[in-house]
């Protein structure tokens, strides 16, 4: 038997182990995931429980990305990505429809992962003082924050995100199946 809350110490072990562990665990997340498919179907309507499968399975899923890329990462980027794919997820399914061009939902959700990287980088960095990152030394950067090329990073990033949304709403929750319109 397996719970939220088991998924949530899973996530803490990522912070403290190797790309190779964090992978193991990441798939130990989504096997417990999986195995609570039968209980969400009973809460298939609870939107709460729905953001909280999504900010966990998104949240991962940065980690792991900036994992692949830095080679290591920060436990507040885990928030931050779930974060970003809960706000993602919300326009997904309140004010786009599957007539929405992807490039637009791609174009909109590089503006809020911006954004939210503004916000959680003044106070990650500048605030606490931690040194996740810094832009500093790029061109056309703010604070040292955010800057125009990792703008155009998060644009080709949102689809992984906007992808996980319509997937695990479709087999977690039983909306409707994923198809998608580029233009």
């Amino acid at each position: 038997m397996c719970g939220l809350r088991d998924v949530l110490q899973l996530m803490k072990l990522m912070q403290s182990h190797t790309l190779l562990h964090c992978q193991k665990i990441y798939l130990l997340i989504l096997i417990q995931l999986w195995e609570l498919q039968s209980k969400v179907i009973i809460m298939k309507h609870n939107k709460l429980f729905e953001y909280a499968v999504l900010f966990i399975i998104c949240g991962i899923t940065y980690y792991l990305l900036e994992v692949l890329a830095r080679g290591h990462s920060y436990f507040s980027m885990l928030v931050v990505g779930g974060l970003a794919g809960v706000l993602i997820g919300g326009l997904n399914n309140t004010i786009y429809n599957w007539s929405t061009p992807l490039i637009l939902q791609q174009f909109v959700s590089m503006l809020i992962i911006t954004s939210l990287e503004l916000i959680s980088g003044l106070i990650l960095n500048t605030w606490l003082n931690l040194g996740i990152w810094d832009y500093s030394n790029q061109w056309g950067n703010i604070a040292g924050q955010i800057c125009p090329k990792f703008m155009v990073l998060w644009f080709f990033v949102s689809l992984i995100g906007i992808f996980i949304d319509d997937f695990v709403r479709w087999k977690f929750f039983d909306e409707d199946k994923p198809h998608y319109k580029l233009f």
